[in-house]
């Protein structure tokens, strides 16, 4: 039933449906020359009966190919405010966003988007379109501070200390090491400068495969974790703190 100039609430249109959907369609007629299959049906449709947690209380916006037959809500915003795209039942956020289809990306940003919270920090993604610097996803503070950037080609920078969890707590299988055994094997272990494809600056240390065959640490011999580098360097300077002071306390006993 459709109301027009209705008195209530000042509503000038109003659509009146009884326990289901109140709908409008948009349709266009297809043009002879198209071929079968052009035909789709956009809905509006609404529902304002039922439990506030119902997720069928809501406005829907919908599609479906061909003029007749079934579709698919694209958009729900449900009646306590959350707003679904993609998949619109379940365990909703208050924004979620789903891909339907197998898309590359579930959300774009253009050029400098930006995600901000009312707090004090904000989410960039920055391609630098006209810019000679790389794209970036920053984290900036209120002041507009960057204070974690991942840059295209990997690179992180993180502006102020960057805490790796070590809490005992957390840990478990704990043994002792021999710290002369780790200090022999970095001994042998080859240090080279290089730098990665694509890059036009250098680093200095081992390749991940040598560092993995030499100590077994972390679940990958493609990389090195920056607990594991620190704990066999600092394990080799106890050995050779170790060794300096024999050498030390044989010294002495010699010029004795």
């Amino acid at each position: 039933m459709l109301e027009m100039d209705s008195t209530i609430d000042d509503v000038q249109l109003r659509l009146v449906e009884t326990d289901d959907y109140a709908r409008i369609e948009f349709y266009n007629i297809p043009e002879p020359a198209n071929p079968a299959g052009y035909e789709g049906r956009f809905h509006i449709a609404a529902r304002s009966y039922g439990d506030p947690a119902d997720d069928a209380k809501a406005i829907n916006f919908w599609y479906g190919s061909g003029n007749t037959g079934g579709g698919t809500d694209l958009m729900s915003i449900k009646s306590d405010g959350r707003v679904a795209i993609g998949s619109t039942s379940g365990n909703l956020a208050a924004l979620n966003v789903q891909a339907i289809d197998d898309f590359d990306q579930d959300i774009r940003l253009k050029g400098q988007g930006r995600i901000s919270s009312q707090g004090s920090i904000a989410l960039w993604l920055d391609d630098n379109n006209n810019s000679s610097t790389d794209d970036a996803f920053e984290i900036r503070s209120g002041a507009d501070v960057t204070v974690f950037e991942v840059f295209e080609n990997g690179d992180v920078y993180v502006r102020g200390s960057m805490v790796h969890s070590s809490d005992r707590s957390r840990k478990e299988n704990i043994v002792s090491v021999n710290s002369a055994q780790i200090l022999d094997q970095v001994a042998k272990l080859d240090i080279s400068k290089w730098n990665f494809k694509g890059d036009d600056y250098s680093h200095l240390g081992p390749m991940a495969q040598d560092f993995y065959a030499a100590f077994g640490l972390g679940g990958t011999d493609k990389g090195i974790a920056t607990v594991d580098s620190d704990g066999v360097a600092l394990a080799a300077i106890q050995a050779l703190l170790k060794r300096i002071e024999a050498l030390e306390a044989l010294l002495k006993e010699r010029e004795e």
